[in-house]
């Protein structure tokens, strides 16, 4: 696939996960406050046998080109010397650590201190959910020739959304009024960070997405472990706190 055009494929992709976001974390939600939350757990469990059973059917069982050569492990593995993509993974943990920090506390926080009534929590998560898929979408189109604009302006915003959320951990106005923005820019540095990955590991066609792929996924595991702590430490305020820290070390990282 062409390079400027991957930013916009992996925009269709991450969709997938944004669409998660607006349907299915709130349908979870709303699961676990009517039966518990094993209901969603066997929920999640029900729906994933149909696309396990397309992927049986569907995926080919050998490559369709004898002409395809795979790249070597080793060679492709040499490409983590460059400086450039281990600025770009380490730019990825941070800004899913910041982005999954919080959002794994938001439904705690807003049915605590902000008293949230719990059945308007789906929707509050619902809202973060639409401000991603619309970041998504915009960092799917610039992603690839104006990245450096979109992380000069995204990352500072990005921060301040985070501070004002901790600043207002009890409010639910501020909740409801951040939600979608704070969605909307995590979203959209996400993707562009994945967008730089796989841009930065060019001589890994094979493993460029994993790349990407183990940076987001660790940190979608640390930031919520020590914004959990933050949480029981300091309160609503803790994870918020957390997720501005983050970004603003990633800011100070993308200007190195």
């Amino acid at each position: 696939m062409p390079a400027q055009r991957q930013a916009r494929a992996l925009a269709v992709i991450l969709g997938g996960t944004t669409l998660a976001l607006i349907a299915g974390v709130p349908a979870g939600a709303a699961l676990g406050s009517l039966w518990g939350w094993r209901s969603a757990m066997w929920a999640i469990a029900a729906i994933s046998i149909g696309p396990l059973i397309a992927v049986v059917l569907t995926m080919p069982r050998r490559s369709s080109s004898a002409a395809t050569v795979s790249a070597p492990l080793t060679g492709e593995l040499t490409v983590l010397r460059h400086g450039s993509l281990r600025s770009a993974l380490l730019l990825a943990v941070l800004v899913n650590a910041a982005t999954f920090g919080t959002f794994t506390y938001l439904a705690a926080i807003a049915t605590g201190p902000a008293a949230v009534p719990e059945p308007a929590v789906a929707a509050l998560l619902a809202l973060f959910g639409l401000g991603a898929f619309a970041g998504v979408t915009l960092a799917g189109r610039w992603a690839h020739s104006h990245w450096r604009r979109l992380l000069a302006l995204c990352l500072p915003l990005t921060a301040g959304g985070w501070l004002l959320l901790a600043a207002g951990a009890g409010q639910a106005w501020v909740l409801w009024t951040l939600a979608l923005l704070l969605g909307g820019l995590s979203f959209a540095l996400g993707s562009t960070m994945i967008a730089r990955i796989m841009a930065s590991a060019h001589g890994a066609p094979t493993l460029s997405g994993a790349f990407s792929t183990v940076a987001l996924n660790l940190g979608a595991v640390l930031g919520p472990i020590v914004a959990g702590v933050a949480f029981e430490r300091l309160g609503a305020a803790g994870p918020p706190l957390v997720s501005a820290g983050l970004v603003l070390g990633a800011l100070a990282l993308s200007r190195r």
